[in-house]
Formats: structure tokens, C-alpha cells, sequence
């Protein structure tokens, strides 16, 4: 049924109560320029610069992503011939070079970094679908139709050089990889794993910067710290970390890193957040069993996931009898030890896809499978997706 009353009457209303509903930005475009917004607040005018990145003739119902996995969409309205702009949101928590990224294109250095990260922090997560149906939602509401939403090749008009994204370890060659084990880890719960990590990468390493005031020197350092906080918190919720749980922590950490005085402090702030969040997806992951000899089970499994293990094995490394281990595992937790080891290892197996660059069979090797294909069935066992869907996201 077609929309017959007053558009320009009801229409601040109307997306009002709608923005409230669902938190993503909006924006109502006359042409190319912006009439008004919500909500108003800083983001460094990105709808009015997305927009101006597409053709002058849209059609009635889009949506558009650019290469940092920006998503955004419009819809025409027939009554008053503006457009409404719904996003910028994005599918995942952004990472520090895909802020920067943004940044670059849009002419502001890393100094406005958090700024960014913070508006996005307070925007729902979104994927295209998603997008999509909030799109023929609105076009249905204030247009009465039932349309398909196209999706339109983006560009950004003008590429400025992207800025180096490091102002707190400017002598390490590749932060994003640093930034992706350390995520990786904290998602996972892999508590020995990230320890040795921030002792081998984080901990030994001086923190420096090209600022010599002390103050400005510490704010930077305290300014990437929240960032961190933030993406870490997130990476644990990912994780299985209960989402009113994480934003405490979150605040709780906010706190922690303002009040932090010295350098120091916030050096060691740093590696005591990214263990605590782990910890707690690692309680998780932890077999339900007070059981000390499951809990033995347990860390020789996690400790030997990149060798070939199997129930024997376990019953030689902790000095017991096969069958009598077997039986107490699977009675205490209602799993098999052969099983609870594949489950496992394709937990690490997951990791590694997401997380890094090797090929299926180099992670398949490095988990001791016996080939490729018997990794790719058990991984599907265990995911209901093969290896390389799951990599596809």
C-alpha cells in the first residue's frame, strides 16, 4: 500500500523512533548536500563523503561497501525526492589499520584514530544482509514498496597516502601482525600462548615515540591503550564472553588507563588486560569437571595439540592405565578422549584460518593429521563447514 500522508510531517518521527529502534546512523540528502542527521555527533562528516564518492544518478534502492568494510545503503523517497542515507556500520569490530585506512582516505592522520573508533564502538555490528533488510524495510515504510537492493561499486575519490599506523612501536616492522595473534589469542582463550607472545614481542620491547613532552608522549601511549581495550574486549566477546561481562571489564579498563601515571603503569596495564580478558574466554572453553585428573587431560591435550596424540598417548605422559583414563573422562564429561582431541585441535585449526595466511594443508601438517582430506572431514565434523568456507567467513 502506497505511503499517502505528509512525508515532510511525519518523517522526523518517524526515523527518530526508528534510530532508537536500531542504533545505525541515518542522514537525509538533498541531492549531495545533508539536511540533517542522526544522531548528531562527530564522525568526520563520513555520510557527506561516502556519498560524494558515488554517481550523481542512484537508483531508487542501494547499498555500497568500500574496501575497509564500510557498509552503507540509501533510499529514495518518492514524496520528497531526498535520499535517505542509513550507515556508515561495518560486519566486525574494526582493527587499527582498517581505521587508519579510513582516515587516510578521508585526509586525517592516526591522531584522530580513537575518535573514529569510539564512533564506531557505539554502532551495532552489521553485515550486508542485515543492511539489506533494514533498506527494504524503510522503503516499504515511507515508500509502500517491496524492492531488491542492489549492491554499487564503490571508489574513494581521492586516495591520500595512508598514514603509518605506529606510534607506540614504530620499530616493529608489521603492527598488524602483532595485532592479529594478540586478538587471536584473547579470542580463543589460549592463555600460555599469549603470555609467551607479549614476553617475546610486547614486554621486551621500549615503548617509543617521536614526541619528546612527557605529557603528550604518555597521552599517546594512554590513547592507544583505550583503542586496544576496546578491540580486545570485543575479540573476547567474539569468544564466547558474555557481552554484559565484557563492556564491564571494558569500563572498568577505561578507568584503570586514565587514572595510570607513568609509562609504565600503562605498559603493564596493557599486558594485564589482554591476560584478563583471556582468562575469561579460557574459563569457557575449560571442561566442566572439577575433576583433577580431567583437568590433567586436559593441559596435556592443550599442550600437545601440534603432535600427534591419542588417548594412549595421554595415559603414557600422566603414568595411567588407558581404559581406566578413558572411562573417567568420558564419565565425567561425557565426551571421549579421542573426540575431545579433534574438537580441539580444529579449534586451533580455526584460529589459524582466521587468524593467519597458511594453507589448508600447512595447517593440516601442522596439526598432525594424517592428509589434507581427513583434515578437511574432521573439520567438518566439528564445524559443519569445510575449511575453506569457514576462511571465507
Amino acid at each position: 500500500m502506497k505511503t499517502t500522508t505528509n512525508t515532510k510531517t511525519i518523517l522526523p518521527r518517524t526515523l527518530s523512533h526508528y534510530y532508537e529502534a536500531v542504533r545505525i546512523p541515518l542522514c537525509l540528502f538533498h541531492e549531495k548536500e545533508l539536511v540533517c542527521r542522526l544522531p548528531a555527533v562527530s564522525d568526520f562528516n563520513l555520510p557527506l563523503l561516502l556519498m560524494n564518492c558515488l554517481n550523481e544518478t542512484l537508483p531508487p534502492i542501494w547499498y555500497c561497501d568500500t574496501p575497509e568494510h564500510l557498509f552503507f545503503g540509501g533510499v529514495h523517497l518518492e514524496t520528497t525526492g531526498e535520499t535517505l542515507f542509513l550507515g556508515p556500520t561495518m560486519p566486525f569490530a574494526y582493527s587499527l589499520g582498517q581505521a587508519d585506512s579510513i582516515l587516510s582516505h578521508i585526509g586525517r592522520g592516526t591522531k584522530d584514530r580513537q575518535t573514529l573508533l569510539n564512533h564506531f564502538s557505539n554502532i551495532p555490528l552489521c553485515d550486508a544482509p542485515t543492511l539489506q533488510a533494514n533498506l527494504r524495510f524503510l522503503d516499504f515504510l515511507l515508500n509502500g514498496r517491496e524492492r531488491s537492493v542492489p549492491r554499487l561499486p564503490f571508489q574513494w575519490k581521492e586516495l591520500l597516502p595512508p598514514q603509518h599506523i605506529s606510534p607506540f612501536y614504530p620499530e616493529i616492522p608489521d603492527e598488524d601482525w602483532i595485532e592479529r595473534n594478540i586478538l587471536s589469542y584473547v579470542k580463543y582463550g589460549q592463555t600460555d600462548s599469549l603470555r609467551q607472545f607479549l614476553n617475546a614481542h610486547i614486554m621486551t620491547t621500549t615503548f617509543h615515540t617521536e614526541i619528546s613532552d612527557r605529557a603528550n608522549r604518555l597521552q599517546t601511549l594512554r590513547t592507544y591503550i583505550f583503542g586496544a581495550n576496546m578491540l580486545i574486549s570485543h575479540a573476547a566477546m567474539d569468544g564466547g564472553l558474555d557481552y554484559g561481562l565484557g563492556m564491564q571489564m571494558s569500563g572498568e579498563y577505561i578507568e584503570l588507563i586514565q587514572n595510570a601515571r607513568t609509562e609504565t603503569d600503562l605498559s603493564n596495564l596493557f599486558a594485564q588486560l589482554c591476560q584478563d580478558y583471556t582468562r575469561q574466554v579460557a574459563r569457557l572453553k575449560r571442561l566442566d569437571s572439577n575433576s583433577l585428573l580431567v583437568r590433567q587431560i586436559n593441559r596435556y591435550i592443550q599442550s600437545h595439540l601440534y603432535e600427534k596424540i591419542s588417548p594412549a598417548s595421554a595415559a603414557l605422559a600422566l603414568n595411567k592405565n588407558c581404559t581406566y583414563l578413558c572411562t573417567c573422562f568420558k564419565k565425567e564429561t561425557g565426551k571421549t578422549i579421542a573426540n575431545y582431541i579433534q574438537e580441539c585441535k580444529i579449534d586451533e585449526a580455526k584460529r589459524l584460518l582466521e587468524f593467519g595466511s597458511l594453507g589448508i594443508t600447512e595447517i593440516s601438517e601442522l596439526l598432525c593429521f594424517t592428509n589434507a582430506s581427513y583434515f578437511c572431514k574432521i573439520f567438518k565434523k566439528w564445524s559443519g563447514v569445510s575449511p575453506v568456507r569457514f576462511r571465507k567467513g
